[in-house]
């Protein structure tokens, strides 16, 4: 018998209202030892690199009470176009097709996030090549 897939509960664990996101808009939080063991655990929301980390952190490690008490709606949309690329599937499309303003923020940051990186790939070309 095969085993259950690891992202089977992932639709169980996402939030079922955008309104249910309740968590911290600014100011730093730390994550209980429950969704973050090792590393870093203290995250300043306001800081958008750190913000994403942590939400990565929540989305793929908490259950749906754990996504409601540190997820802000206003901060996920800030957070969405990179934490799209940055999560697996599973979590994607669940998000997503739960919440399609989700979809549609990705989408319209995309050309501005390939560019990005397309600049920051030739930023490294070029110092590997002046090496």
């Amino acid at each position: 018998m095969a085993l259950p897939s690891r992202y089977a509960d992932v639709p169980d664990r996402a939030s079922t209202s955008l309104a249910a996101l309740r968590g911290p808009v600014d100011g730093v939080v730390e994550l209980p030892l429950h969704l973050c063991w090792s590393g870093q655990r203290s995250f300043d929301v306001g800081d958008p690199t750190e913000c994403r980390m942590m939400y990565q952190i929540v989305i793929t490690e908490g259950v749906r009470a754990d996504v409601e008490h540190y997820l802000a709606f206003d901060r996920l949309l800030e957070a969405w176009p990179r934490l799209h690329r940055m999560l697996g599937p599973a979590y994607v499309e669940t998000w997503e097709e739960r919440f399609p303003v989700l979809r549609e923020v990705a989408e319209q940051a995309a050309p501005a996030l390939k560019a990005e990186m397309r600049r920051a790939r030739e930023a490294i070309e070029a110092r590997r090549s002046a090496s």
